[in-house]
């Protein structure tokens, strides 16, 4: 029987003569499984949401063929948002901090971009809050953006970093 969170879901089989996908016929995940497609196969699938028109060759979420943003693409998009906002030497990270006297106004904060996160359905790489000076010494609030599944930066990340600039920072 097909777990409660499968339910829904169909993985579509293509075999090798199935190159523009024009074969590719929808099967049931316990079909796919008992089959070996769901699990590592030597048949390559595509799981989908109620959606048997779908043909294109891998499941591409962020629309960018599986891949980062190229540095030079990257560093154009640094004019769309903050001028906080720090691309890394690599080209695979955005990061920003601020700081702020009161540690209830970093959560604060924090829980802000964690709300901005969650409707925008991209998570930070990272978020820190640190007082490396100790007591009277300002925290540190650092917010390091990148797509683990690309390796590198997306356009999602940009789109964040666009929206989290909206916030008002901290009180100093």
């Amino acid at each position: 029987k097909t777990p409660a969170f499968w339910r829904g879901f169909a993985l579509i089989d293509r075999g090798p003569a199935d190159v523009n996908g024009a074969n590719a016929q929808p099967t049931s995940r316990d079909a796919a499984v008992a089959k070996g497609g769901a699990t590592g196969a030597s048949k390559p699938g595509q799981w989908t949401m109620e959606d048997t028109t779908t043909f294109s060759k891998k499941c591409d979420p962020y629309e960018q063929g599986g891949k980062p943003l190229d540095p030079a693409h990257a560093l154009a998009l640094m004019d769309t948002v903050d001028k906080s906002w720090k691309l890394s030497e690599d080209s695979k990270t955005l990061s920003c901090e601020w700081q702020t006297l009161d540690l209830v106004l970093a959560v604060e904060f924090v829980q802000r971009i964690a709300v901005i996160s969650r409707n925008e359905n991209q998570a930070p790489l990272k978020i820190t809050i640190s007082n490396p000076q100790g007591r009277g010494a300002p925290h540190i609030i650092t917010v390091e953006l990148s797509t683990p599944r690309l390796k590198g930066l997306s356009y999602a990340d940009f789109m964040l970093a666009l929206k989290i600039g909206y916030l008002p920072p901290p009180a100093p």
